[in-house]
C-alpha cells in the first residue's frame, strides 16, 4: 500500500566549492536525499526504478552562456549510474515522449497522460531541476517526480560559487569535446635532419593538410596530403665551379663557333627545386594528461600521389648545357652542327612506388579552446629512395622507365654514332641519342658526381593546429 507522498525539501548549503570534487559531493548528497524520498514512497521497491534525467533549466544568462545545465546533467548521469535505487534510462529514444512529459510538468497536459507515458517508456521517475543566480553563487535545485502519479516526491538543492561551476563546465567541455570527434588539421612539415644530402640550400618545407577522427579518448585515425609548394625556393644549390668538359665531354671535339675559346669554361651554379604530393595515413594512441593536454604516439604510411618532380637549372641565369643544332649553308647546301646553349629548366620525374615511406612520431597537443588545439609533432620518417624515371630537356628526353634502363647505373656511350641528325632510325636510340645531342651529358649525375634520387628519410618536426567538430 502506498503511503501519502512525502515531499522532502533539502537545501544543502555548501561552502565555497572549488573543483569537481566539491560538486560531486554536493550532487551525491542531493541524489541520496532524492533516493530516500523515493524509498519513502515505495518502501517495498525490489529492483532499481527506471529514471530519466530531463533538461536542467538555465535561469541565468551566465548559466546559459556556459551551458551549466549540461554540466549538471553530465555529473548527474554519473551519479545515477552508481545509484542503488535508480537505473538510468537513455533518453535518446524518448524524445517525443519527453516533450509530452515536460509539458505535463508545466500543467499543459492532463496529468493522467503522465501515467500512460511513464508506463509505455518503462520509466518510474523523472529527475529535473534548474540553475539560478544568487549574488556571486549559483543555486541548483533538483526534484524527482513519480512517473505514475505526477507527484513531486522530493527536492534537494545546494549553492556553489559561480567561478567554480563555470570552471568545472569549461573543464568538462575539454574532457568531452577535445578528445573526440572529427577534426581538420594543418601543419608545416620541416625536416630537421636529412640523412640524404639532397637539400643543401632551403629545407623542403611541406604543407600537411588533413582530417582526423577520434573514435575514443585514446585512439585516433588521421589522413592528410603533404604538399611541397612551389614558393619554397631552391632546395639544392651547388656554387662550386664545375668544368664544362667534365659534364659534356664531347664538346672537346667541337669547333668553337663564337671564337670564345670553347665558350664557357665552367658551370658556376646548379640549382634544383622539388615538387611532390604525398598521402599519409596514421593511427594514434593518445595519453591524456589533462583535459587541455595530451600526448599522441603515432605510426603511419606515406605514398606519393603521381610522380615526384624536380626542376634543375645549370650554370645560373642565361646559361645551361650545350646542345647540338643542325644548320645548313645556302650554296652549296652543306649540313653542319653547332653548339647552342639551352637555358630552359630540365624536368625530372622520379619513379612511383607503393608505400615507399613509413613514419613514427610523438604528438604533444595543447587545447586553447575545447575545439582548437595547437600541436607539435616530432618524428622519424624512413623512405625508400626513388630513382629517376624520366628526364625532359627542351631538345631531348631520357625515357629510362620505358626503355627498361637502370637509372642508378646508366652512363652515356662516348662512341655512340647517330648517323644523320634527323634520321628516324637514330631517334629510336633513346637515352644514348639524347645524351649525344647534349654532347655526352649524363643528366643522372649531380655536379658532385652522385646520382640524383629522391629520399625524405629524416628526423622532422611539424607545427600547426587542429579544429575539432
Amino acid at each position: 500500500m502506498k503511503k501519502t507522498a512525502l515531499v522532502v525539501l533539502v537545501f544543502l548549503l555548501t561552502a565555497a566549492a572549488v573543483g569537481a570534487e566539491e560538486l560531486e559531493a554536493a550532487l551525491y548528497r542531493s541524489i541520496d536525499a532524492l533516493s530516500r524520498a523515493y524509498l519513502t514512497e515505495y518502501p517495498e521497491q525490489g529492483m532499481k526504478a527506471g529514471l530519466v534525467i530531463l533538461e536542467i533549466s538555465e535561469n541565468s544568462v551566465l548559466a546559459e552562456r556556459n551551458r551549466l545545465g549540461s554540466t549538471i546533467e553530465a555529473y548527474l548521469r554519473d551519479m545515477v549510474n552508481r545509484s542503488l535505487v535508480y537505473e538510468l534510462v537513455d533518453r535518446a529514444n524518448l524524445d517525443t515522449l519527453l516533450k509530452e512529459i515536460e509539458f505535463s510538468l508545466s500543467g499543459m497536459v492532463d496529468p493522467a497522460a503522465v501515467v500512460e507515458i511513464g508506463t509505455l517508456a518503462g520509466v518510474r521517475a523523472f529527475l529535473w531541476g534548474d540553475i539560478s543566480e544568487l549574488r556571486d553563487r549559483f543555486l541548483v535545485n533538483l526534484s524527482v517526480t513519480d512517473a505514475e502519479t505526477g507527484r513531486v516526491l522530493g527536492t534537494a538543492g545546494f549553492e556553489i560559487e559561480q567561478r567554480a561551476l563555470v570552471k568545472i563546465a569549461e573543464e568538462l567541455q575539454y574532457s568531452y569535446v577535445a578528445p573526440n570527434g572529427i577534426g581538420l588539421t594543418a601543419h608545416a612539415f620541416i625536416p630537421a635532419y636529412m640523412f640524404y644530402d639532397m637539400y643543401n640550400n632551403n629545407v623542403l618545407g611541406m604543407a600537411d593538410l588533413g582530417l582526423a577522427y577520434r573514435f575514443s579518448r585514446n585512439f585516433m585515425l588521421s589522413g592528410a596530403l603533404l604538399i611541397a609548394p612551389t614558393f619554397t625556393g631552391e632546395h639544392y644549390r651547388w656554387d662550386e665551379d664545375v668544368p664544362v668538359l667534365d659534364v659534356q665531354p664531347l664538346l672537346a671535339a667541337t669547333v668553337d663557333p663564337w671564337g670564345q675559346g670553347g665558350g664557357y669554361d665552367v658551370f658556376s651554379q646548379w640549382t634544383a627545386q622539388f615538387r611532390a604530393t604525398f598521402l599519409r595515413l596514421d593511427a594514434q594512441y593518445t595519453l591524456n594528461f589533462s583535459p587541455k593536454f595530451n600526448l599522441g604516439l603515432s605510426g603511419g604510411i606515406m605514398n606519393a600521389i603521381g610522380n615526384v618532380r624536380m626542376f634543375v637549372d645549370i650554370g645560373g641565369d642565361n646559361s645551361g648545357p650545350y646542345y647540338r643544332q643542325q644548320l645548313a649553308s645556302e650554296d652549296p647546301v652543306v649540313y653542319y652542327q653547332q653548339p647552342f646553349i639551352d637555358t630552359a629548366s630540365v624536368e625530372y620525374l622520379f619513379e612511383d612506388q607503393f608505400l615507399p615511406a613509413f613514419k613514427a612520431e610523438l604528438r604533444p597537443e595543447f587545447f586553447i579552446t575545447p575545439r582548437i588545439a595547437l600541436s607539435a609533432r616530432v618524428g622519424f620518417l624512413w623512405m625508400k629512395p626513388l630513382k629517376v624515371r624520366e628526364i625532359y630537356a627542351f631538345h631531348a628526353s631520357w625515357w629510362f622507365y620505358q626503355e627498361g634502363k637502370d637509372a642508378a647505373t646508366w652512363t652515356p656511350d662516348p662512341d655512340f654514332d647517330p648517323g644523320s641528325f634527323y634520321e628516324s632510325a637514330s631517334r629510336d636510340e633513346g637515352e644514348q641519342r639524347a645524351s649525344w645531342i647534349y654532347y655526352g651529358w649524363n643528366p643522372l649525375l649531380r655536379p658532385d658526381g652522385q646520382y640524383w634520387q629522391y629520399d625524405l628519410t629524416s628526423v622532422y618536426a611539424q607545427l600547426g593546429f587542429s579544429f575539432f567538430f
